[in-house]
Parts: structure tokens; C-alpha cells; sequence
């Protein structure tokens, strides 16, 4: 047989037909060459079929900056230089979807200069706790707040001539197990906040590719859900753009192309091409079939193409980049508290510095999408720039009571100390998840010392997530910078010193201790199924509902001026147009030019059925100068209003009041009025559904792997204390990835490569293997961790001898394209 995946990548790009019938194309292609589209030909490109002029697309990650490898292929090897802009935590904190769209403008310009056809992002998935170790890379716990970003996102890339990956669908919502662990959910908890900002982007947004993600939903893979991937996705929602698969994501490739996964990445070296094209030719698979995912491949070849023509101009001008980065991280920047107008600083004050992070940011987070900047900037940096005069002592690191001791001397006698401290790289990332959301201890020790020499401590957090803070209540000043990017430094001065005026809100919620959190108690789970229990009640919809006091709630952040909110009119025309027209005035009654967020929730005055105490349904940031006064329009649609009745699988409206809450946040309410809503009847009877499992069903179902029940699902770590056999080869394939990470490399990438290791299903063997080892390699390993040493080593070795043979006959007969 022959094998495609030996072309070269060159994009052949001139040679293809943009206008050849797809029906035409089909007719040419044959078998092998359909299996070999349905498959990349390495780690980040789409498989060329040269003979017809068929180019190969290139992918890169890319939600914070352009992450192309610098030596194609290898491992952990350096990325070219990109602008790091604000992680999409940063992002969302600016609550401005027009800034957002720039931005992503922006970074598609860089791709096109290093010559990237798709960025693998946004991530969109709902922060159900704040233990999520990938937090940083998603928005919000609110589905519209990343339903808005996240189309600003896909139109800013995708306007500028860059397609758009949404990830990561569906319902990977936390690092642990996220490859094989099932996401029990119920249907109206999808509907209403998890799908939900996928839908919405799907429908505004169009990106040209959907990610589907590792886990399971209620039992089913998600690379073979035919309900998500093709029922709701394509025939409800409309979808008729890519479905790839997370990199390595694809268990059943045959299943899943019947399912709607057209594109599995990144390669299997020919393996589920073979796969492919034994099912067609034994009538498991229909040629149709195949040819419906082809087409999918082939129009995505053609609206990448087709998106070069909006390209203008030449090269990436990496200042201009710096600079948009640095507005994003200025406007993503949330002022927590700011007691007696601590903030802003004079020129004329004399200050300390402490915190290695003020000298050393953390600027992103770690994992597939760290960038390497082209100027990365810290506080230190921009303070020397300036000519200010000050002070600094790391106050941290090795030799901690040394240090704290000079960061207290430095600190007496100061107008103001700025406190540097946050989560270092190697508490939250890609690959695991948070233990608890603490800070580290050496930081609360130095600002426990800090403050018995100097009350006037301005704390500034780098971090990707909520932490606890028992100290807020004892510093006058709290700024929090999330993952700022590369223009980190340049920020924070501009914010300290009034040059330009935080206007940055919470997309979630900072829970005062863990257990406050509604996921508390079932949140990871394992080793086979997280259950949902927490429902509907997810971030502010879970603290409002329990009535529980918040450290600062959703939708949060203060500025140096003031605004007030007067005037509200709503109309109510949903009778006839089905719509709720709100105006409200805002003025800005402080000293100083700033942004306010209007904010409008809903809330069912006497619900008829289990709803949310509020819901947030629209906002937008206004610009004001001193003395300025605005009106905001919202229309509130039918969208607004409703829920999802799982028992009749529809969305449904009740008939009642509603209160439309106006304000800065979600618990300061500014003005508030009431509309009546005429609902509709249900044609549909009710039906059973299937409830969440029981606590008995579930603890009868997460019971750990034993020798016996081990199968492809298990992980690596599962094998570890079910026989010798299992012993041995943990320890040999946790050695071998420790191996594989660079010496220099970082201390969080290190411990994401061993948590992957560990946390790598058996069945993924066989992709690391390079095509060493196939399915049947697999089974055979399997054996031998079950104590059938011989028995699997025959059918190992027999495997390996056949890929062998395979890829020699592959040398031998190359396809001539």
C-alpha cells in the first residue's frame, strides 16, 4: 500500500484549483488518498495530495501568541519569537469584545508573517472551579461573557485572513484525566451554560475549524459522539466548517468518522488511514461517508486559501504588537480594593519593590500555548526606564528569611510598598490540575512581615486563577494583573501611577475558602466519570443561589473615578417583537477620564421552575470623560428569557415577571425595573430522562483499575500497583518522558511532561510510537501488564515486526504524485 504521509509539506498553493467541482475532486481522489486527507501529515499540517494540486494547511497554537517550532518536529524544541499578548483570563477581564477582535487581528497578522494558515484557539470551556490548572487559557464561569469574547476573538483572526480553531468541545472542563474520564452531565446543564458559548460562536462567528476534546460526555467519547458532532453540531446549530480532533484525541478513527470527526490530528504515521481503508473495503465503513469528511477537508483547504486574499501588505511589525498587548493587559487589569485612594501613585513618593515578580514576571501560562516573547518587559524595566527612584529586594526564593529581612528594611519609611506575589508557573498548567488555591506560603510569610514595618502596601498578583487572600481586608490596595503577557511591566506602571485608569472586571468569581466552591466535593473525580452535581449553579450562579459571602464577586473592579447610573427605561415589546429594549444613562461624576461596564441581569421574580437567582444577559464598556454622561442601548431577546426544559428537550419561556437588574457587578445592582413576559405552551409531552448517576452508582463505577479490568482507557499511572510488570513499565515511561524534556527547559513544563506521561491512556502508545506500534502493539502490552508476559510479548513483537514490514514496503513504493 501506499502512503501519503511521506510528501513533503510544501503548500503547493499556486497549483490548486479554488473553483474545481468538490464532486469532480472526489471522483479523482482515490481510497488511499481519502484516508490519507482525513489525517494530518505531521504534528501540525493537513496532508497534501500534490498529483492534484492539494496543498497542506498549517496549524499552530496560538490563543496568546503565534507558537511555531523553531526546529519542526521535535520536542519542547524553542518556538520563534511572537508577541505574548494577555492570556484569554487577561482578555475576558477587559470586557471589551471590540478590543479583543483588534487584538486577535493583530496576532493573525504575525501568523501570516510565519506563514500559519490556522491558530489552534479560542478555548471557550466553562471555569467550573477555580482548581482548573488550564483556567488561564479559558474566559469566564459565565457562558455570555465567553460566548462575546470568544466570537470577538474568532471574527478579529478570521477578518485578517487567519482560520480559527474553537476548543475545546465539549465538556472538558479540568486537567485530571482529561483523556479519558466521562463528564456526567445533565442535558439542561449543557444547553444552558456549557454548550452555550459554543453555540453562540458557531452561529456569529463561523470558525473555520471545531476542536473535539478528549473526554467523554455521559459515556460516549467525544471524537465518536454523533449526537454532539453532528446532530446538534451540524444539522441544529448549522455547522458546516471542520470538526478536528484534539491532538491524539481519536480512539475509534472508523466510529468516529460515522460520528462527524473528519480530521484527526496530529498524524498516526498511516496507521488509522489503514484502518479506514480496511473498513470501506469490508463494507464496515461507507465510501460516503468518507467522502462527506473529504469534502469537509476540501472545503477547508479552500476557505484557507480563500482567506489569503484578505492578507494586505508584508511582514509583522512586532512594536505595534507590543503595544496592543500592552492596552489589553492595561484594560484586562482589575483594581480589587483601593481603600482611601491609595491608587493612584505621585511621582514624588518614594517606594520599595518586593517580589521577584516584579523583576521576574509571570507574564503566561504554561503548556501548548507558551509563547516566546519578542520584548518582554517587567516592572523593574519600566521603573528604570522612567527614571523613578526606588528600591527593590526579591523577598522570596531561596534563602527566604534572609530575604524577607531585607525586604523589610527597605520597606520602613516608605510612602508605598509595592507587593509583587501570585501563582509561579509550576502551581497551575496544561496538564494537571490545582490541589487547593492557596498562595504560596513564602509569599503570605513575607507580606505577614511587610506589614508589621509599613501599613501602605499596594499588593500586585500575577496569577491565571482566584486565589484566597486572608489579607485583603489588612492592605489598603489590590491590583490584580492575571497573566498580563509580554508588555506585563508596561501595564502595571501605567496602572500604578494613573497614566492610564484600570476599568478591568472579574469574569469569575474569588470564592473566600475552596469549600464555598458549588463543584466542591465532585469536582476531578475519576478514575472513570466526574458527575456534574453542581448543575446549573456554576461561579456566581452557585454563591448567589446558597446566599454565600464572596471575596470579590462577578463582574467586579473599581477605577479612580466614579459613575453614576440613572434613568432606566425599558420597554417592553416582547408581545410583538419579541424583544425588551433597555436605556440607561451613565455619568462619570469623578476627576478623571475612565471605562465603566454596564451590567444587566435577569431574574425571575417567582419562578415557576428551578432558575438561577440572576443570569447576566448583556453588558457594555463605555469611555467617559470627567462630567460625561452616555446612554447605553441593550435589546433583550427571547434568548434572554428562557430556559432549557430537558424533559421536553426544547427551550421553553414561563409567563410571569421579570426584574431587569442594571449595575457594576453582579452584587452592586445600581437601578433595577420589572417587565412582564408572556410565555409560550409546550406542544411536547414530558418524557423521563436519564438522572445523574447516584452517589452509590458512581462509587460503584470510580473504583480504581485492577489487574484484571485494565484495559486500552487505563493510564499509565493506573498500571503502576496492579502487577510488576505494570511497575516496570511506569517507571520506564515515566523515565523516558523525563528524558525527553530539555535541561534548561522550565520547572512547570517539566512537571506538565511527567503529569501527561502518567495521565496518557495505554491506547496513546501506539501514537508516541511513531508508528512502531499499532492497536494489536497495544493489546499486547496490555497482556503483559496483566501478568501474561509471553503471551503479550508474542503479540508485541508480531506488531512491531508488521509495522515494519509496512513502512519498508512504504520506502520501496512511494506514491508518485
Amino acid at each position: 500500500m501506499r502512503d501519503l504521509k511521506k510528501n513533503k509539506t510544501d503548500d503547493g498553493h499556486s497549483s490548486y484549483n479554488l473553483n474545481m467541482d468538490k464532486l469532480k475532486l472526489l471522483s479523482q481522489l482515490t481510497l488511499e488518498e481519502k484516508a490519507a486527507l482525513l489525517s494530518g501529515v505531521s504534528n501540525w499540517d493537513t496532508t497534501p495530495i500534490k498529483r492534484l494540486g492539494i496543498p497542506a494547511i498549517k496549524m499552530a497554537d496560538g490563543p496568546t501568541g503565534v507558537r511555531k517550532e523553531s526546529i519542526p518536529g521535535k520536542f519542547l524544541a524553542p518556538s520563534l519569537k511572537a508577541t505574548c499578548f494577555p492570556l484569554p483570563v487577561t482578555q475576558a477581564s477587559t470586557w471589551n469584545p471590540d478590543l479583543i477582535k483588534r487584538m486577535a487581528g493583530t496576532l493573525a497578522l504575525e501568523a501570516i508573517d510565519q506563514g500559519i494558515d490556522t491558530l489552534l484557539g479560542p478555548g471557550v470551556n466553562i471555569k467550573r472551579s477555580p482548581l482548573g490548572g488550564r483556567n488561564f487559557e479559558y474566559f469566564s464561569e459565565d457562558p455570555l461573557v465567553s460566548a462575546t469574547i470568544g466570537a470577538a476573538f474568532v471574527e478579529g483572526l478570521q477578518s485578517k485572513g487567519v482560520g480559527a480553531s474553537l476548543k475545546h468541545f465539549a465538556l472538558n472542563n479540568q486537567e485530571y484525566r482529561r483523556m479519558t474520564i466521562s463528564s456526567e452531565v445533565s442535558m439542561r446543564a449543557m444547553r444552558e451554560i456549557y454548550l452555550a458559548p459554543f453555540e453562540h460562536i458557531v452561529k456569529v462567528a463561523k470558525p473555520l475549524t471545531v476542536m473535539a476534546s478528549y473526554n467523554k460526555i455521559n459515556g460516549v467519547q467525544v471524537t465518536e459522539n454523533k449526537w454532539l458532532l453532528n446532530d446538534l453540531l451540524r444539522k441544529e446549530w448549522g455547522y458546516d466548517g471542520l470538526v478536528i480532533s484534539d491532538w491524539g484525541a481519536t480512539v475509534n478513527r472508523v466510529t468516529g468518522i460515522e460520528a462527524g470527526l473528519d480530521l484527526e490530528m496530529p498524524t498516526s504515521n498511516g496507521l488509522n488511514d489503514r484502518l479506514i481503508i480496511d473498513a470501506v473495503k469490508q463494507g464496515l465503513l461507507s465510501e460516503t461517508i468518507v467522502d462527506t469528511a473529504v469534502g469537509h477537508v476540501l472545503k477547508y483547504v479552500n476557505q484557507s486559501l480563500s482567506f489569503k486574499k484578505l492578507r494586505k501588505g508584508s511582514g509583522y511589525d512586532d512594536e505595534l504588537g507590543h503595544q496592543m498587548a500592552k492596552q489589553v493587559a492595561i484594560e484586562g487589569a482589575v483594581l480589587l480594593k483601593n481603600t482611601n485612594q491609595m491608587l493612584p501613585l505621585r511621582l514624588n513618593q518614594t517606594i520599595a519593590v518586593i517580589g521577584s515578580m516584579a523583576s521576574k514576571p509571570r507574564y503566561q501560562g504554561s503548556g501548548s500555548s507558551q509563547v516566546n516573547p519578542h520584548h518582554l518587559v517587567s516592572f523593574i524595566d519600566a521603573l528604570d526606564n522612567s527614571g523613578i527612584k526606588y528600591e527593590y529586594a526579591p523577598g522570596y526564593g531561596t534563602s527566604e528569611r534572609f530575604k524577607r529581612q531585607e525586604a523589610c528594611r527597605i520597606a520602613k519609611g516608605k510612602d508605598a510598598v509595592l507587593l509583587f506575589i501570585g501563582l509561579p508557573e509550576e502551581y497551575e498548567s496544561e496538564g494537571f490540575d490545582r490541589a487547593h488555591i492557596n498562595l504560596p506560603l513564602a509569599h503570605i510569610k513575607l507580606l505577614n512581615a511587610l506589614k508589621k514595618v509599613n501599613a501602605a502596601i499596594v499588593v500586585i498578583l500575577s496569577l491565571g486563577a482566584p486565589v484566597s487572600m486572608m489579607f485583603a481586608d489588612s492592605v489598603p490596595a489590590i491590583l490584580n494583573m492575571y497573566l498580563a503577557g509580554e508588555a506585563f511591566g508596561e501595564a502595571v506602571f501605567d496602572l500604578v501611577y494613573g497614566v492610564s485608569n484600570p476599568s478591568g472586571k472579574l469574569a469569575e468569581t474569588f470564592p473566600k475558602k475552596l469549600n464555598d466552591v458549588g463543584s466542591f466535593g465532585h469536582f476531578k473525580m475519576g478514575p472513570h466519570q466526574v458527575v456534574y452535581r453542581d448543575e446549573i449553579y456554576v461561579g456566581y450562579r452557585h454563591y448567589d443561589k446558597s446566599k454565600k459571602d464572596v471575596l470579590f464577586p462577578f463582574g467586579h473592579g473599581l477605577s479612580y473615578t466614579n459613575f453614576r447610573y440613572r434613568d432606566l427605561i425599558v420597554e417592553n415589546n416582547f408581545a410583538t417583537k419579541k424583544e425588551v429594549n433597555v436605556k440607561i444613562e451613565i455619568t462619570n461624576v469623578g476627576p478623571m477620564e475612565g471605562a465603566e461596564v454596564a451590567q444587566i441581569y435577569i431574574t425571575e421574580m417567582r419562578p415557576s421552575v428551578d432558575r438561577a437567582v440572576q443570569d447576566l444577559k448583556a453588558f457594555k464598556k463605555v469611555f467617559l470623560m470627567p462630567g460625561e454622561t452616555k446612554t447605553l442601548e441593550f435589546k433583550l431577546d427571547e434568548k434572554a428569557f428562557r430556559y432549557f426544559d430537558q424533559h421536553r428537550d426544547e427551550w421553553a419561556i414561563t409567563t410571569g415577571d421579570f426584574k431587569i437588574l442594571v449595575g457594576s457587578s453582579s452584587r452592586d445592582i445600581r437601578v433595577s425595573d420589572v417587565v412582564y413576559i408572556e410565555g409560550q405552551t409546550s406542544k411536547q409531552e414530558p418524557k423521563n430522562i436519564k438522572e445523574l448517576p447516584t452517589v452509590e452508582e458512581v462509587a460503584s463505577i470510580n473504583v480504581p483499575y485492577r489487574r484484571h479490568t485494565i484495559d486500552a482507557a487505563a493510564t499509565i499511572g493506573d498500571i503502576k500497583k496492579v502487577s510488576l510488570n505494570g511497575f516496570l513499565i511506569y517507571h520506564a515511561i515515566r523515565f523516558g518522558a523525563t528524558l525527553l524534556v530539555p535541561k534548561n527547559i522550565d520547572r512547570a513544563t517539566k512537571r506538565m511532561v511527567r503529569q501527561s506521561a502518567i495521565m496518557m491512556p495505554i491506547r496513546q502508545v501506539a501514537l508516541v510510537s511513531n508508528g512502531k506500534v499499532s492497536h494489536k502493539g497495544v493489546d499486547g502490552l496490555i497482556l503483559i501488564i496483566k501478568g501474561k508476559l509471553f503471551k503479550g510479548l508474542q503479540v508485541l513483537l508480531e506488531d512491531i515486526k508488521t509495522q515494519k514490514r509496512f513502512k519498508d514496503k512504504i520506502t520501496q513504493y512511494p506514491l508518485e504524485q
